[in-house]
């Protein structure tokens, strides 16, 4: 094994669990927003199409939310806890993304070859 397969290796070791715990943390945060937008602001709630997260999910929907998550819609509205736990999902969201890229190539990396 090639220095740079061990280090992908471990790395492996250690993006895995992270993409998991990553997930975990968003979707955690996500069932909060979506329950905060219906319960303060059904309006918008309504906007991106009733969203939940098992329920009403599908692709038009999902998209909606995803719009409005990473354009950051939700800062016209003017409520500081919304801001700060939209925020919240946009980063984990941002990161998220990142750490399962980071996995994608480290499992392409160490299997492949």
């Amino acid at each position: 094994m090639t220095d740079y397969a061990f280090i992908a290796s471990a790395l492996l070791i250690l993006v895995f669990p992270l993409s998991m715990l990553l997930i975990i943390v968003y979707l955690y945060f996500v069932k909060k927003l979506l329950s905060y937008l219906e319960q303060n602001h059904p309006n918008e709630w309504e906007k991106i199409g009733r969203f939940t997260l098992f329920l009403n999910n599908n692709v038009r929907n999902s998209s909606l939310f995803l719009k409005w998550l990473v354009k950051k819609d939700y800062a016209s509205i003017d409520d500081t806890a919304l801001s700060k736990l939209a925020d919240k999902c946009r980063l984990l969201l941002i990161w998220g993304a990142g750490v399962i890229i980071m996995n994608q190539i480290l499992v392409i990396t160490v299997i492949l070859p």
